[in-house]
């Protein structure tokens, strides 16, 4: 019987952990996850949005005209739609444009 109490005192060790850990990267309140999730869409639309100069320029509609504004008023949920919607297509074309330049 020890041992499904040391079991159970490990699980219980290993959930409370990563639930303190899950707030901490995430945010303790519905506020706070919203703010650290659309930071989080902010850095990675950035990044998508300096391969600009390596697409198509078919490709260049994926962009907003003005990036600055739109990382500042979108939404997290509308930078989430952004970035999945375009992130292969961005890919492939930085992809065919390098290629079709060699």
């Amino acid at each position: 019987m020890w041992e499904a109490a040391i079991v159970e005192v490990s699980l219980k060790w290993f959930l409370e952990l990563w639930e303190t850990r899950n707030n901490d990267v995430h945010g303790h309140t519905k506020t706070e996850q919203t703010t650290r999730l659309q930071t989080r869409h902010r850095i990675t639309a950035r990044r998508m949005m300096t391969q600009r100069p390596l697409v198509q320029s078919s490709d260049q509609w994926m962009f907003p005209t003005d990036p600055d504004t739109y990382l500042e008023t979108a939404t997290a949920h509308q930078l989430g739609t952004w970035i999945t919607s375009r992130r292969k297509t961005i890919k492939n074309s930085a992809k065919m444009a390098a290629k079709e330049s060699s």
